[in-house]
């Protein structure tokens, strides 16, 4: 009896640090954060798939998958007609990319699902992209005196680059997650 009540729980606790690990895995590189997404999808897909059917549309869901429609077409409409010749045997890398690009229109419903259903815990999110960013400030700023980073990687002295090594978007990550460290503050004063 006390294993059925939480399993519950553990579904939720595992969407949760999936979800909070999201900027790890942003600093991981490509792979592992498709990996934790694909997986993200699959798993709440799996718990909560009945939910996600029964979800009400609003304008904005509509406009959103208007957009993803258009996307879509525009590159079936370029693989077939704009970059066909007869040079060429048929690439359909653009349509494959195209089509795996939706799992963010999917991650979309997924992540307003939990958050209708009270089901995913935001603060968790806020404080991993807080650690996170600090982590890589700290970094860049160990780069900068030192001439190379936290994990022996030495970089041009002008485009810090930090934990990504060879890419230089530290800066991008800061200006995405550094944004949900605002929120931190509201969400540890909201529980007390």
């Amino acid at each position: 009896m006390l294993l059925n009540k939480s399993i519950p729980n553990l579904k939720i606790n595992i969407i949760n640090l999936l979800f909070a690990l999201i900027p790890a895995s942003y600093i991981a590189g490509n792979l592992i954060l498709n990996v934790n997404i694909v997986l993200f999808i699959i798993l709440v897909s799996v718990f909560y798939g009945k939910d996600l059917f029964g979800l009400k549309l609003h304008f904005l869901d509509k406009f959103i998958i208007i957009f993803f429609c258009y996307t879509l077409l525009t590159s079936f409409y370029n693989n077939i007609f704009v970059f066909a010749d007869d040079k060429t045997p048929n690439d359909y890398t653009i349509i494959i990319k195209s089509i795996f690009y939706t799992r963010f229109l999917i991650l979309y419903f997924i992540i307003r699902l939990l958050i209708e259903k009270d089901l995913l815990k935001l603060k968790y999110f806020f404080i991993s992209s807080t650690v996170f960013s600090i982590f890589v400030c700290l970094d860049l700023i160990y780069q900068f005196n030192f001439g190379k980073d936290i994990f022996g990687y030495v970089g041009d002295p002008r485009r810090l680059s930090g934990p990504f090594g060879d890419e230089q978007i530290s800066g991008s990550y800061l200006q995405r997650f550094s944004v949900f460290s605002l929120f931190l503050i509201p969400a540890i004063m909201k529980n007390k």
